[in-house]
């Protein structure tokens, strides 16, 4: 299924399953950036780009996770 999805409960439940993995991955990365910032900020660009990370996802489909691997420099584990 590499289209983007057709109706809002796709898009909301890829938005949702994003939301919580880069949540989890950009949080690891807020607790390690904040013993040399201050709190509000990393935790605003964490959540700002955990928004806009999540809905890139949930509007391109697969293709998004494919370029978000590719740029991890692993492919596709499917493919």
């Amino acid at each position: 299924m590499s289209e983007a999805p057709k109706d809002s409960f796709e898009f909301w439940t890829r938005f949702v399953c994003a939301f919580v993995f880069f949540g989890i991955v950009l949080g690891l990365v807020a607790f390690y950036l904040l013993i040399d910032h201050e709190l509000v900020p990393v935790v605003l660009v964490a959540v700002v780009v955990n928004v806009l990370v999540s809905w890139y996802t949930a509007c391109h489909g697969d293709k998004a996770w494919e370029k978000v691997l590719g740029v991890l420099g692993t492919g596709p584990w499917w493919s």
